[in-house]
């Protein structure tokens, strides 16, 4: 379709996943060094994902659906990780002004990144001995042609 809208739909799994905001992630209790540190870490790591996936850049809109894979069922509060997730990949795919990072997106405002979903999951078979957590992020792109 020439002039007109087209959607892809990458999915990157991650076998780790930020600290919890009780842990330090996300910079609501850790001091700003440490926040800060973590957060470029993790912005480094969705970076390597992206290009691993081969993720065209020019996107003009991103939902995002974030499913936390855990192989125990502890006691764990969604929102202490949807800051520590969300934050990060934002700024990954549309970094700050003046920034020479690789951008998928203008901004990271709502008019172009959405999150749609964000989830912990407990699979009652778990796929792998290397890791106890998976982070699956999905990201339907859309992209004017």
């Amino acid at each position: 379709m020439v002039g007109g809208r087209v959607t892809r739909t990458y999915v990157l799994t991650l076998r780790e996943c930020p600290k919890s905001v009780n842990a330090g992630g996300g910079g609501s209790r850790a001091n700003h060094f440490v926040a800060s540190r973590e957060k470029r870490r993790w912005q480094g790591a969705f970076l390597a994902e992206l290009m691993i996936a081969k993720v065209p850049k020019g996107m003009t809109h991103c939902k995002v659906d974030v499913t936390i894979r855990w192989k125990h069922k502890n006691h764990r509060d969604l929102e202490n990780y949807r800051h520590p997730v969300v934050k990060p990949l934002a700024d990954t795919l549309a970094p700050p002004k003046g920034s020479h990072a690789p951008r998928w997106l203008p901004d990271d405002t709502e008019e172009f990144f959405e999150v749609t979903g964000f989830r912990f999951e407990y699979p009652p078979e778990w796929p792998s001995i290397l890791s106890k957590v998976e982070l699956i992020v999905k990201l339907t792109a859309t992209y004017e042609e």
